[in-house]
């Protein structure tokens, strides 16, 4: 059974940004980003346990107050990003609330509760 994906505006605003930066960079920049996260999504929506745990150094660095095994984080393919996402097991939902370029050192935004 797939999870229902749900991607935060901020997020999605996020990922759209990317998206044209890439087109400004290669002539299919945007559509192979946007296929690569689409992938990753797809993935988090059959396997959502499969992304890591957020480790207890990022809790801490970061400066938000979630338990550690309550955010994971999954590499988008072929792609310096982290899609940061929560699962939600009652609802069967998996919500994304950050796409996170690991070659950074940004904060990462408040998970949802």
């Amino acid at each position: 059974m797939s999870y229902t994906v749900i991607l935060f505006e901020d997020a999605e605003q996020e990922i759209e940004e990317e998206a044209y930066a890439y087109s400004l960079k290669f002539t299919s920049g945007a559509e192979d980003f946007l296929n690569a996260v689409l992938e990753t999504l797809d993935h988090i929506s059959v396997y959502p346990h499969t992304g890591k745990r957020r480790s207890s150094i990022d809790e801490g660095v970061r400066g938000f107050q979630v338990k550690i095994r309550s955010s994971r984080k999954q590499y988008a393919k072929r792609f310096p990003f982290e899609l940061i996402f929560k699962v939600f097991e009652a609802k069967k939902e998996v919500v994304v609330f950050q796409l996170w370029p690991v070659r950074s050192n940004l904060p990462i935004n408040n998970p949802p509760n």
